[in-house]
């Protein structure tokens, strides 16, 4: 184990902090190489933390004023496109390009910095650049932006090549710029024009699902009759193989597929698709409906009258969480029970970790409501009462939103501090009602829902306590 990571992550040491001191020390500190790798290996913590701001704190005053090694302006540009700010990140790879003409760093940021800011034109030249400098890099060699084969494919297809969203073809991560699709030619001779989607990376269930709604979208558009995905668990439970969706074959595979291909994970790809295809919307649904119903039981005949599913697990236990996977209060559960009046909840949840489950239970049990816990169970379980349930009342996260995308009842949402954009992305603004909670007062939302989620404790313990006449139904 690296002394950095048992540091930082297992006893938690907090972060230097963001003062004029740690400037003064990191000055002085750093003027001697042998502290370089050090440096590094902290940097890379905070990286893992998500801490980008701090990364620019410790870096910025130095980073072109002593001879650091390449792996920490990697660190720098990736920081500067992880907030957004393409222009910085442009004018530093520039000058990460002058000092080191031969390596792919200061080129591959340049790249991704361009897409993200939306001018392909500028990415291509970078890359044609890089070939005319002789730089030796696989990563380069593998991107979609300048590939001339892609290029022949969509040239072919009916894309909107000057559309103003055209470059989120090319993105292929939740932030635009992240990461980029890539091309693997498995012919030199390019011999087949064929083309095959290749979904080489997925997440859980409802991101998966999003994956291949997409990879199907894209397919469509580009008259490609393959998908393949990386066969796990998940997959193979989903009976994909061979299933076929508007005229799209999906096969589940365990290495590279042996056919010219476009791959990454499509997560990403909504807003390209719902730009290039004015149907998009209504077919992603159907899609998503023929992937579950051929996942679910078919026979799931009882009707949950209220299900409640709870985000736990690793949001709550790991040593860097997700900013953004604030939970909504136990306050919220209750008010929506107590606006439902159920005679029977079901529980959907991972594990004990979220501080509320064990609360709610004791609340719910002092009702006289039939009450099932569900934490133990199959998955296909929990996805067929899903879409059997007549109220759902949900928190942050993709979960129950992926599923809803294949249900074609009317369900009742109860929903917390629910965004129109969030709304909007997941397609829930077909379902009649949706009755969003909101914090009135504003005290969690900025303590815990405003991208500061961190498990800690004062955090723990407002999720138990934060009252309910603070919140209001809406």
């Amino acid at each position: 184990m690296k002394i950095s990571n048992f540091l930082f992550n297992y006893l938690s040491l907090p972060l230097l902090p963001k003062t004029k001191w740690t400037k003064k020390f990191l000055f002085y500190v750093l003027k001697f190489s042998i502290f370089h790798i050090f440096f590094y290996r902290y940097l890379i913590v905070c990286l893992n933390k998500r801490e980008y701001r701090k990364i620019l704190f410790y870096t910025e005053p130095l980073i072109f004023n002593i001879n650091f090694p390449l792996p920490i302006f990697n660190v720098y540009l990736q920081s500067l496109r992880n907030l957004g700010l393409y222009i910085e990140s442009i004018n530093s790879a520039k000058k990460v390009i002058n000092l080191f003409p031969k390596s792919d760093i200061g080129y591959w940021h340049l790249i991704h910095a361009y897409v993200g800011k939306g001018d392909i034109v500028a990415a291509k030249n970078i890359v044609k650049m890089s070939n005319l400098n002789l730089v030796i890099s696989s990563r380069l060699k593998s991107l979609s932006i300048g590939n001339t084969h892609l290029e022949n494919l969509l040239v072919s297809s009916d894309l909107n090549l000057d559309s103003e969203f055209f470059h989120l073809f090319f993105n292929d991560s939740g932030i635009i710029g992240q990461s980029l699709l890539k091309v693997d030619i498995t012919s030199y001779k390019y011999r087949s024009k064929k083309f095959a989607l290749y979904i080489s990376s997925h997440a859980g269930f409802s991101n998966t699902l999003i994956s291949l709604i997409n990879a199907i979208g894209i397919a469509r558009l580009l008259n490609i009759s393959d998908i393949f995905i990386t066969k796990t668990n998940l997959t193979s439970s989903l009976k994909l193989q061979n299933l076929r969706i508007r005229g799209v074959k999906i096969n589940t595979i365990e290495s590279i597929p042996k056919i010219n291909n476009i791959s990454g994970n499509f997560f990403s790809h909504y807003d390209f698709l719902n730009s290039h295809n004015s149907l998009f919307e209504n077919d992603r649904l159907e899609i998503a409906s023929s992937i579950l119903n051929n996942y679910s039981f078919k026979n799931k005949v009882n009707e949950v009258e209220v299900l409640i599913h709870i985000r736990s697990g690793d949001i709550f236990k790991a040593r860097s969480v997700h900013p953004s996977y604030g939970q909504p209060p136990l306050s919220f559960y209750i008010l929506c029970i107590n606006q439902i009046k159920p005679k029977s909840i079901n529980i959907i949840f991972e594990d004990y970790s979220n501080p509320v489950i064990r609360p709610l239970i004791k609340y719910i049990n002092s009702t006289n409501c039939n009450l099932e816990l569900n934490n133990s169970r199959l998955l296909k379980e929990d996805v067929s009462s899903v879409l059997s349930a007549k109220n759902i009342i949900f928190g942050k996260g993709t979960f129950i939103p992926g599923i809803l995308l294949g249900c074609k009842t009317i369900n009742n949402l109860y929903t917390f501090e629910l965004s129109e954009n969030f709304k909007s992305k997941w397609s829930l603004n077909r379902f009649n009602k949706i009755i969003n909670v909101i914090d009135e007062k504003g005290i969690y939302r900025e303590s815990i829902l405003s991208n500061n989620w961190n498990a800690e404790p004062f955090q723990l313990n407002l999720m138990k306590k934060y009252p309910i006449e603070f919140l209001k139904l809406t």
